[in-house]
């Protein structure tokens, strides 16, 4: 695994105050040998051992604080599964081919156009000419040589167009709930008032500001109130609250696909061995471990195609890969994806309970 220094950027300042004291002991050192001054080395290493320690302190102190806000954050709503409909293929229309190719000696199409079936379950056909819905040609390598009647063996098909993504299923809306304003005009007074000090008070209280349901239901509240410069003033800093959620949300998200992106590159060598044969190497790159590259001792660009139709694509697409490589030296395919940006990777999280948008109360 690639050293990530933006994962955890207290241990990155530890490792560089550590070196900074490593170094100046070494001059120290020197100094001893040379009889030369010592002060200014001794100074640096007072100052790169307090330094590391108020690292140490600091990186500290902001796990504790993520540990308590993870820990105060409601469970996230258990997404609904979309699944795919297979269209059934027409039962009478497959048996009338199979008898139309049964009966017909010279083992190729009838006059009619309708084609045999090929059946298997590992993905192999039968001699006859494999039935198609969109009436393509049989593939010659396919069906174990050159039609029974002496012609020409007919073009391997044009591959079809790349299937479209499944959409990713949205979180569930979790609004906050508010009750209506009073109708008197003293007693609403009073609940905007009420409600602009309870806003203040989450913005204000580091450990409120931190949990996702206080903000949005803060939110919620606060935009029943009149517009004014108290209630704008508030807005803003809840603004400030919803951007440090939004980071630290799409933080977590981020550590999640960079572990499940290494645990898929750790395995998807061997596998490709299993099941394609040959040798494969994978490595990974990238600030977020999104760039791929799979090397094969033989790879054309029509094997790469194969392998990415045959189920590679959909697992670069739901493991969030922005740009991966085929390539066994000679033959290199390049296939770039549209990925989240990481800083955004929390949105569907905040919409999910209306902090989608930045937070703002127009002037009235």
């Amino acid at each position: 695994m690639n050293l990530d220094p933006t994962a955890d950027p207290w241990a990155t300042a530890m490792l560089g105050a550590a070196t900074l004291w490593l170094l100046s002991f070494l001059i120290l050192m020197a100094a001893l040998v040379a009889r030369t001054e010592r002060r200014v080395s001794g100074g640096l290493m007072l100052v790169s051992l307090l330094a590391f320690l108020g690292f140490a302190a600091a990186g500290t102190r902001e796990r504790i604080v993520e540990a308590d806000r993870l820990a105060a954050l409601p469970p996230s709503p258990t997404p609904r599964p979309i699944v795919a409909e297979t269209p059934t293929p027409d039962p009478d229309g497959a048996r009338a081919s199979a008898d139309d190719t049964a009966g017909d000696s010279t083992g190729g199409p009838d006059d009619t156009g309708s084609s045999g079936v090929g059946e298997g379950v590992d993905g192999a056909t039968t001699t006859g000419p494999e039935a198609s819905s969109t009436g393509s040609e049989p593939d010659a390598e396919t069906t174990g040589g050159a039609p029974d009647d002496g012609g020409e063996p007919e073009p391997e098909p044009e591959p079809g167009p790349e299937p479209e993504p499944e959409p990713a299923p949205e979180l569930a809306m979790n609004l906050p709930e508010v009750e209506p304003l009073p109708t008197d005009p003293d007693d609403r007074k009073w609940a905007e008032i009420a409600i602009q000090r309870d806003a203040a008070a989450v913005a204000s209280s580091p450990r409120r500001c931190a949990r996702l349901d206080a903000v949005a239901q803060a939110w919620a509240e606060l935009q029943r109130v009149e517009s004014t410069r108290r209630s704008r003033g508030i807005a803003r800093d809840l603004e400030t609250c919803r951007r440090k959620l939004l980071y630290s949300i799409s933080r977590r998200h981020r550590r999640a696909q960079v572990d499940a992106r290494d645990e898929f590159a750790d395995g998807l060598a061997e596998t490709l061995r299993t099941q394609e044969g040959g040798m494969f190497w994978v490595s990974i790159s990238g600030t977020s471990h999104e760039r791929l590259r799979i090397g094969a001792s033989e790879l054309p660009e029509a094997a790469a195609e194969a392998l990415m139709a045959g189920g590679l694509r959909a697992d670069l697409r739901r493991l969030a890969f922005a740009h991966v490589v085929l390539t066994d030296g000679k033959h290199t395919k390049t296939y770039a994806f549209e990925v989240t940006p990481d800083g955004e990777l929390g949105l569907p999280d905040l919409r999910a309970v209306g902090l989608g948008e930045p937070l703002d109360l127009p002037r009235e």
